[in-house]
């Protein structure tokens, strides 16, 4: 058995969103796992989620071994307790809260141990830096010549990404695991987003992405060891077959009894073409009792559009549920091939 994390045994991170993702497989030879736990510094265990889908496990098994079947995230979904955040069998999300008391300021050092269901037993060190300090608006992105470090400009919340120098952007790495996010700010009030994105090939991706104002991931009930829900004050997505949507949830993908969600419905259009590079302008209004999120793209090159290609709002939720108050900016994608995002700004605005 091998524990393998994907960004390397030495990961840096700086306050952008209540948990610091430590993303990762799992090699194993019997699956599924039996037990994974993980010690931070000298603190308690705790454990947390390994993939594991049973119907995956079947299908692998046929095929004569569990890496020999992968699910297609462009066709389908799985059924999985880590709904979209977990890709193939073995990945795993450990989440560490930033208010954890075993957190310090510097270095820190994580033990991760994780037993097969043949009862192998593996244990590996990590080693992480932490920076409490928020990175705060405006933030801007516009030459990333000297930077090769994805967790040097953003923290990875849910898939994969890294820096492109040659074509100074931030790019999703291929194949695109449903929902990929990158989130770029720490939490704040309203705010906007500009950048330029290219997409590759458009006809593999149910959703291209665009960008979020994340929220937070949501625990189930009880708590599973990662958080399947999924909280945003505007996400906007584009798809390959001409759909254009708001998005505004709590704890979508999850249980959560007092979950919500609203999106455009019926879609805007918007035809995304390949190796085309589009503008963006992506904004949430957070305040007096109802928050919005809009956001219109065009082709690089032509006038900004003087109308929002889709607006949603949360009026219309019944006042008792959970409203969001702040939100952090990210790079989002949901499946398909790499995208990649250029010349970002991000800066505050007044109340909505």
């Amino acid at each position: 058995m091998h524990i393998l994390f994907t960004y390397g045994l030495k990961q840096q991170f700086r306050y952008r969103y209540a948990d610091i993702n430590i993303l990762g497989r799992v090699l194993a030879a019997a699956m599924p796992i039996r037990r994974s736990v993980y010690r931070l510094n000298d603190g308690e265990r705790h454990s947390f989620y390994v993939e594991h889908v049973p119907d995956l496990l079947l299908r692998a098994g046929r095929a004569g071994g569990w890496f020999a079947s992968p699910i297609d995230w462009r066709l389908q979904y799985k059924d999985s307790s880590a709904a979209l955040r977990l890709k193939e069998l073995g990945d795993f999300n450990l989440e560490i809260p930033t208010n954890s008391p075993d957190l310090r300021e510097g270095d820190n050092v994580l033990h991760v141990e994780i037993e097969d269901h043949g009862k192998v037993i593996e244990r590996v060190t990590m080693q992480f830096a932490w920076d409490p300090t928020p990175v705060t608006l405006p933030i801007e992105l516009t030459d990333l010549s000297k930077l090769s470090d994805i967790q040097s400009i953003g923290q990875v919340v849910d898939g994969r990404f890294t820096v492109d120098q040659k074509r100074n952007a931030i790019v999703s790495v291929t194949p695109v695991v449903p929902d990929a996010l990158c989130l770029l700010a720490a939490p704040t009030a309203s705010q906007e987003a500009t950048y330029r994105i290219e997409f590759a090939d458009i006809s593999k991706a149910k959703y291209l992405g665009l960008s979020d104002f994340f929220v937070r991931h949501e625990e189930e009930e009880p708590p599973i060891g990662i958080k399947p829900g999924w909280s945003t004050a505007g996400l906007a997505t584009v798809r390959f077959d001409g759909e254009a949507r708001s998005w505004i949830s709590f704890g979508d993908n999850s249980a959560r009894k007092e979950g919500w969600l609203v999106f455009t419905d019926p879609p805007q259009q918007f035809f995304a073409k390949r190796s085309v590079r589009y503008r963006a302008r992506h904004q949430v209004l957070l305040g007096k009792g109802r928050n919005v999120t809009r956001f219109r793209i065009w082709a690089e090159g032509s006038p900004e559009p003087s109308s929002w290609l889709c607006e949603e709002s949360d009026g219309n939720i019944d006042p008792a549920l959970p409203r969001h108050q702040r939100a952090s900016f990210g790079l989002f994608q949901h499946t398909g091939e790499s995208t990649a995002w250029s010349d970002i700004r991000v800066v505050p605005l007044g109340e909505g």
